[in-house]
């Protein structure tokens, strides 16, 4: 995440590839020798995951986590001093409330999305999300804080759920 940002390369992660810390201490790895002096690591007990919405949900929150903690740097040219009621993303390229803020704007709305299709819509309208992101990251000048802080608001129609029919109504 870091490399991404002091770059500009930030790309659309697949979020069931997310990895924690925990993850990657617990796992044992296994060494297989390819070449002379050559090796290649392979998990030990690598399975796929089971998708459900609450995984997703967690590993999502992981990567908000490392972004903003890749992004806890200040900002050139940033007041020396944050004043109360000042903008965050003006002092720290990433902060934690603006990308909590998207967790959380998440997780509401799957949850007012029936059970059996919450999962694919909420993959969907993610991606689509953090693609915007990368887009508008790569191409600008802002830091990823302000980028996703003016599409938390400018986009927000997208995660409007939509109307679902109800099996009393009847077609006009």
């Amino acid at each position: 995440c870091y490399r991404e940002l002091e770059r500009r390369m930030l790309t659309v992660v697949d979020i069931w590839k997310t990895k924690s810390f925990m993850h990657q201490v617990s796992t044992n790895r296994k060494r297989k020798q390819v070449g002379t002096d050559l090796y290649m690591f392979e998990n030990d007990n690598e399975a796929a995951p089971d998708k459900t919405i609450e995984k997703y949900l967690a590993l999502l929150r992981t990567y908000l986590l490392a972004l903003s903690i890749a992004g806890s740097a200040r900002v050139p040219g940033a007041p020396p001093e944050e004043t109360f009621g000042s903008d965050p993303t003006n002092c720290v390229a990433a902060t934690w409330d603006v990308m909590e803020a998207y967790y959380f704007r998440a997780s509401k709305a799957a949850q007012s999305i029936p059970e059996a299709s919450r999962l694919s819509w909420l993959e969907r309208v993610d991606i689509n999300e953090r693609a915007v992101w990368v887009s508008q990251f790569r191409e600008g000048t802002e830091t990823i804080g302000q980028v996703i802080k003016t599409l938390f608001d400018r986009r927000g129609a997208h995660w409007d759920v939509p109307p679902m029919a109800s099996p009393l109504q009847q077609p006009n």
